[in-house]
């Protein structure tokens, strides 16, 4: 799970290790995006979806 985009999620879930990756020493920059039916009616992806909403309007 790469959180480098979103800064202030640096303490990541038990389990999950943060990975940064580097090009020649300099840290490499990356797009994220999430994509589901509109329609899907999952807990843990409408969670997913809803927090994902609210990261992005902070930018």
């Amino acid at each position: 799970l790469l959180l480098d985009r979103f800064k202030y999620l640096t303490d990541s879930m038990p389990g999950i290790e943060r990975k940064v990756l580097t090009n020649h020493g300099k840290s490499m920059e990356r797009n994220y995006y999430f994509v589901s039916q509109q329609n899907q009616s999952n807990t843990y992806v409408e969670a997913f979806r809803e927090m994902f909403k609210q990261v992005l309007s902070e930018f």
